[in-house]
């Protein structure tokens, strides 16, 4: 039973068929094939596969991605040969596509959140090195300007939605680091609860009510928070240092956390959080250094461009929707 330790002592549910919609985590029996099942946190594994590239090389296009595998948004982010873009583009599934629906501020090392016809973006580089306090909403055709941060940011992280979000961490004005924590409501902005550890280029997403908060720095750490909607918890560590990665979250116990900057080999590595620890997963094929990532799922992301030649490759991180651990024969 070495195998199944990690299930022993627990009760496993028996189904005539495998439920639907699948829950992370879940393990169930299925008595018409005799087969134990479970879903991806549990017993699943990852892995890359390459996408189509984008139209515009975004080399470090840090904090410009929103929404899933199948619809997510780039927008923002440095171009070749160097230079600040406010070019938006969206993903099908399939391919890129420019929209045509330009930021009215073009800027970099931004945080976002939100879904592909409605993202919030918020902070960042407008003039390098310069930190903005700018909020733009994205409504799926034109982007809108909202009411501004509490203070100028970039660098930070971002969680939440367009009606409720979160804006985490990241420097100021001056490169000072800070534990900032702002809130927005759909209309106005508001100063929050001060996260326990100061980071920039830290990996997050969630809920403004679910969120996390991984990696980052100076110096590079492997530090996790998480935020419950009234405070932040330190939780285990990551296997390795990591600044300046993504992540995809699907809740504060699923997360998923790839590329960034650690040292080799890990800017390379996957980092998955099942509620309990941290595994290593499989490898990116080229480093995404400060690039984004769609942030709606641990278990189904794509990372967006790449911080080395070809900068516009993108790649997808599917875990298996099932997977059959073991097969029984009944006696």
């Amino acid at each position: 039973m070495a195998t199944y330790s990690k299930i022993n002592g627990f009760t496993v549910q028996s189904l005539g068929s495998d439920p639907s919609p699948l829950v992370e985590g879940q393990v169930w029996y299925n008595t018409s094939s005799n087969t134990l099942k479970a879903s991806p946190n549990f017993l699943g594994t990852g892995s890359w596969a390459s996408a189509n590239a984008l139209n515009t090389v975004r080399p470090n296009n840090w904090g410009g991605g929103s929404g899933t595998q199948t619809a997510a948004l780039a927008f923002g982010g440095y171009t070749v040969p160097a230079a600040v873009t406010n070019k938006t583009e969206s993903y099908n599934g399939t391919s890129w596509t420019e929209t045509g629906d330009l930021m009215n501020t073009a800027r970099y090392g931004s945080a976002a959140c939100g879904t592909q016809t409605a993202t919030l973006c918020f902070s960042g580089n407008a003039v390098s090195p310069n930190a903005t306090a700018i909020t733009e909403e994205y409504n799926g055709s034109s982007w809108v300007v909202k009411n501004t941060m509490p203070t100028s940011k970039a660098d930070g992280t971002g969680a939440g939605t367009t009606e409720a979000a979160k804006y985490y961490s990241g420097r100021g004005p001056g490169a000072t680091v800070t534990t900032a924590v702002f809130d927005f409501d759909g209309t106005n902005w508001s100063v929050g609860t001060s996260n326990n550890t100061a980071r920039s280029q830290a990996g997050g997403g969630g809920t403004s009510t679910d969120a996390v908060f991984v990696g980052g720095g100076p110096p590079t750490v492997a530090i996790f928070e998480k935020w419950n909607g009234s405070a932040w918890a330190e939780s285990p560590d990551l296997n390795n240092t990591r600044r300046a990665a993504f992540a995809s979250v699907t809740d504060g116990d699923n997360v998923m956390l790839g590329g960034g900057e650690g040292g080799a080999p890990n800017y390379l590595q996957t980092e998955l959080y099942n509620g309990t620890s941290w595994s290593v997963q499989a490898a990116q094929a080229a480093p995404h250094y400060k690039n984004a990532a769609s942030t709606a799922s641990s278990s189904a992301a794509i990372a967006i461009g790449t911080s080395n030649s070809p900068y516009a490759l993108c790649e997808e991180w599917t875990i298996p929707t099932a997977i059959t651990a073991k097969t029984f024969t009944s006696s």
